[in-house]
């Protein structure tokens, strides 16, 4: 069977780095004697439904290009679960399945479809949970006196607390002026 390979991280920098997921995708194709498409990683957050590789393999898939996508976990599709859910009824309307390598989830199966829509209701579950902590953790610090987010107008600090991308990004900027 064709498949495509989708692995997501939140951000490109800091210690999250595709790869991991690539490895246990790459290893479950070959285990059961899959022909990998294409990998699609995407670099967005998940809570957007729409990123630059998941447009691009749901383009292909549009297309009949491969039978399956497998991906590490439910979370790394997306988080609501109205997303999860229709994106998963539009690619079975293609004839295209949703595997979850590490959840043992396959949505070409019945009991696959239940434990996804169970799944994808827990993923947004956590999905919102993440905001309550990060929304409560803000409060914190702002009750204990901290800066929250850059210094106001800018300054030398705010230029070290760029990604190294934006920087680049802002450089090349000045460059053309």
């Amino acid at each position: 069977m064709k498949v495509a390979i989708y692995a997501r991280v939140s951000t490109a920098d800091r210690d999250q780095n595709p790869d991991n997921q690539l490895l246990i995708l790459r290893e479950y194709a070959k285990n059961r004697e899959m022909e990998v498409f294409k990998e699609y990683i995407d670099t967005e957050h998940g809570y957007l439904q729409s990123r630059p590789a998941l447009d691009e393999m749901l383009k292909d898939a549009r297309m009949r290009r491969f039978k399956a996508i497998i991906a590490v976990r439910q979370d790394r599709i997306g988080r609501s679960a109205a997303h999860l859910i229709n994106l998963a009824k539009d690619l079975r309307d293609m004839g295209i399945g949703l595997v979850f390598a590490t959840q043992n989830i396959d949505t070409t199966t019945i009991e696959g479809r239940a434990w996804f829509t169970i799944g994808a209701a827990f993923a947004e579950m956590e999905l919102e949970y993440i905001k309550v902590r990060t929304k409560e953790g803000l409060a914190r610090a702002r009750a204990q006196g901290k800066q929250i987010g850059c210094p106001k107008g800018g300054g030398k600090n705010h230029v070290l607390s760029m990604t190294p991308d934006a920087i680049r990004m802002r450089k090349r900027r000045t460059e053309m002026k």
